[in-house]
């Protein structure tokens, strides 16, 4: 979809990708604005239900990225149990940018977050490690969150699908198709040619929900939130400020 706004002063846009920008240097989160960001009378929600977590042991990154090398990869320190969890993406309508996926929350429990702390995490494969990051780097535009396994799998995966051949882009020759097959069945949530799918890892029994970085290539931190119980809930990045929308 394109934005109401597409002939908005250039001026006012990068006004508004410089605040967002600030906006996510902050490695303090409020409940109140990860709840104005889910609020549903401000965005859709959209989820996808029973995501496979196996090993319990949660990546973040980019999908393009960092993801198909495990090496470039950040495992959070605390892990989770074994099981299936639901992502849920909000989805904004911004002034300036159209349709656009503002935050993204892997549901740990049916209990609200009165506190949230940003993540610890580690490099255990790089050849030159970086712990406690506190979030990753976007280049090609995705995130997501996904199982230590499913890393692994789309390793094996990747390394068949480049073979020699170094100079293909995945995107372009692969996964755009099932992105463009995603803006089909959901027209009302995402931009044309597809802003999140549910992929299945081939040959294997993995799967990894890759969703659009909001307003595209930035550094996101990462949080936990806990109940009232002092129990993790739930983990969530916030991709666009809930003042743009």
């Amino acid at each position: 979809m394109m934005s109401e706004t597409k002939n908005m002063p250039d001026t006012e846009a990068n006004s508004d990708i410089e605040k967002n920008s600030t906006f996510l240097t902050d490695t303090i989160i409020s409940p109140e604005t990860v709840k104005d960001v889910f609020n549903p009378s401000r965005v859709n929600i959209h989820s996808f239900p029973h995501v496979n977590f196996p090993s319990g042991r949660i990546a973040m990154g980019d999908p393009l990225f960092t993801i198909p090398d495990k090496r470039r990869t950040s495992y959070l320190k605390d892990t989770i149990p074994s099981g299936k969890y639901t992502i849920e993406i909000a989805i904004a309508k911004t002034k300036h940018f159209g349709l656009r996926i503002a935050g993204m929350k892997l549901r740990l429990s049916n209990q609200k977050a009165i506190r949230y702390k940003l993540v610890e995490d580690y490099m255990p494969y790089a050849e030159e490690p970086e712990n406690n990051l506190g979030g990753f780097d976007v280049e090609a535009g995705l995130a997501t969150f996904c199982d230590a396994n499913a890393v692994s799998a789309y390793e094996i995966f990747s390394d068949k699908w480049y073979g020699n051949d170094i100079e293909k882009n995945i995107y372009d020759e692969y996964f755009s198709t099932l992105f463009t097959e995603s803006y089909k069945k959901y027209p009302s949530l995402q931009r044309k040619g597809g802003d999140f799918i549910r992929w299945s890892v081939p040959n294997s029994k993995e799967e990894i929900v890759m969703v659009a970085s909001g307003l595209g290539n930035d550094w996101y931190n990462v949080f936990w939130g806990y109940d009232t119980l002092g129990a993790r809930c739930e983990l969530v990045t916030i991709f666009i400020s809930p003042g743009l929308f």
